[in-house]
Order: structure tokens, then C-alpha cells, then sequence
């Protein structure tokens, strides 16, 4: 993880990173220790991690959608 995909500051306690999912897991790793730390409450962690479900669940449905694709046009191509 990079130094600039999280940062705590007095105002914001986290900057959160949606680059990709390998990039959103150490975003949820570090909300996961921010929180043990008591810097960020319950109700701002349970807030972001759904945020994060959220995400990670489009972006793997995103994912599916273009694999499905590439599959029918190889297929229409070994049949056309």
C-alpha cells in the first residue's frame, strides 16, 4: 500500500482509495486497524465498510459483465 492511498488528518480520518480491489482491501485493512485504534467510531466503520461492499460488489459484477462478453464474441467467432 501506498502512503497516499490513506491519510488521516485532523478533519478527514481516512482518504479512501477506489483505484482497484487489490487498492480498496488495504483501504479496508487499514479501516479495519483505525478503528481497533479507536480513531474513526463504529458508526463511521460500519458506514465505510458498506460503502467498500458496495463498491467491490460493482466492480466485480462490472468484471463478469466484460469476461461474458469477450466469451460470446469468441464464441460467435469459432461459429461465424
Amino acid at each position: 500500500m501506498q502512503d497516499n492511498d490513506i491519510q488521516e488528518t485532523d478533519t478527514h480520518p481516512v482518504r479512501l482509495c477506489f483505484g482497484d480491489a487489490k487498492k480498496a482491501q488495504a483501504c479496508i485493512g487499514r479501516l479495519i486497524r483505525l478503528r481497533y485504534k479507536k480513531k474513526i467510531s463504529d458508526v463511521e466503520y460500519k458506514s465505510l465498510l458498506y460503502g467498500f461492499n458496495i463498491w467491490l460488489g460493482y466492480e466485480k459484477h462490472i468484471k463478469e459483465t466484460d469476461f461474458e462478453k469477450r466469451l460470446e464474441a469468441l464464441e460467435a467467432a469459432k461459429n461465424g
